[in-house]
């Protein structure tokens, strides 16, 4: 067989990639399944980018506020992944601030001469080391977000046609990462809020059934009692009036948790109030349990029932205890955020399993029937909270502890 003619071995070799071609599908393949991946894909877009163009500094700056940029991610030669969080005042350099607000592409070949940029010579160029520089500013929904500077050190270099195109994908690129993490952090939060809804409905529910359970409860345990009270004075006929006082107190613990009238409220600092009652949750946890208090010194004044904070209190040392049989720490500490006073309550127990941590709050539901649980304690927690338009919530990780968290507006 005869050897193929250097024509038809052109025609079937694979076609040569037309400059940056095999850059952009890199790009392309970049991509958010979480916004916590954000960081890293900025990151390689910027490899790519510096790696593709031959050029010794990346930097992926996004708008923190009016005139400030602040960095996401910078790469040069010395260290390829700079840390996030740099500064630029845009102030110090209004031509430049003009320029990216309104071009495509900034291509400068003298960057210390161009009057685009000379204006950043001393603050930035020369500590860079930056002689020629390519800018390209991304947006979203028609608002710039930020600027990809695509920085050269060394001799003077032009930037031809293909590397100006290139660098308008690559803000493309990194405009499409962003909005991508903003729908993730959209759908995150709506799926928080759906879910906080649901288990609002929920509990709603029980508390209905538990109003209806403890009116009937009361109702036979007042006709047991009167008819207990006839028999003869025995050993049988105070068995029966305790337990029926035992039934009565899980009946008054249900109507606590059922209650939607609020009670009484008054503004208190939460401070004091635990001030008040640290001997009292160091009792209730018992000497193998180490205590400890970190309520800052400003104050955290809430509106809400005194009583129903104390027993809020209570019922978490005694929750904490019982997650911890052989001794550990529970600790307890207050602040500010968002216009919230929060509180946290942290123990070094046995914790939850993702099953447990879903229905923690469930009346009823304990994991220690054989001690005694009547799974009423954090259920009463809830309705308190919620009384107090409050919000309560749980992590825990099995074998390292539990953390709730108490958030009421402040006061």
């Amino acid at each position: 067989m005869s050897a193929m003619s250097e024509g038809e071995s052109n025609t079937n070799r694979a076609p040569s990639l037309k400059p940056f071609e095999g850059a952009r599908l890199a790009l392309l393949r970049l991509g958010l399944q979480h916004t916590e991946e954000l960081e890293r894909s900025l990151v390689a877009a910027a490899r790519i980018c510096a790696e593709s163009m031959k050029v010794h500094r990346v930097g992926i700056w996004v708008f923190d506020g009016a005139d400030r940029i602040r960095s996401v991610a910078i790469l040069d030669e010395h260290n390829l992944a700079c840390g996030p969080g740099h500064i630029f005042d845009l102030s110090t350099c209004p031509a430049y601030a003009a320029a990216i607000r309104s071009r495509r592409i900034i291509a400068v070949t003298d960057a210390e001469q161009d009057p685009k940029t000379c204006e950043m010579r001393e603050l930035y160029l020369r500590p860079h080391g930056i002689t020629s520089m390519m800018d390209a500013p991304f947006y979203a929904d028609g608002e710039i977000l930020g600027v990809i500077c695509v920085e050269h050190i060394g001799p003077l270099r032009e930037w031809s046609q293909a590397d100006c195109d290139f660098a308008a994908t690559v803000a493309d690129i990194v405009s499409s990462l962003f909005q991508q993490a903003r729908r993730l952090e959209s759908e995150a939060q709506l799926s928080s809020l759906r879910e906080r809804l649901a288990n609002a409905e929920r509990m709603h529910s029980l508390a209905r059934l538990a109003a209806g359970v403890a009116h009937d409860l009361n109702n036979l345990l007042s006709v047991i009692l009167l008819n207990a009270g006839a028999l003869p004075s025995s050993a049988q006929a105070r068995t029966i009036e305790e337990q029926c006082q035992a039934g009565a107190t899980l009946a008054r613990q249900l109507l606590a948790f059922a209650r939607d009238t609020p009670p009484e409220v008054e503004v208190f600092d939460l401070r004091d109030t635990l001030a008040g009652m640290e001997s009292l949750l160091r009792s209730t946890l018992g000497p193998g349990i180490q205590l400890s208090l970190s309520l800052g010194h400003e104050p955290l004044e809430i509106q809400a029932n005194k009583g129903e904070f104390q027993q809020i209190l209570l019922n978490l040392a005694f929750n904490a205890r019982e997650a911890m049989p052989r001794g550990g720490h529970f600790s307890l500490e207050g602040g500010l955020l968002g216009g919230q006073v929060t509180l946290r309550a942290s123990d070094d127990g046995v914790g939850m399993t993702p099953e447990t941590q879903a229905r923690a709050f469930d009346p009823f539901f304990t994991t220690r029937k054989e001690r005694g649980g009547t799974g009423m304690g954090l259920a009463i927690v809830y309705g308190a909270m919620r009384r107090a338009r409050g919000e309560v919530s749980v992590q825990s990780v099995e074998g390292q502890g539990t953390t709730f968290e108490l958030r009421w507006a402040q006061a």
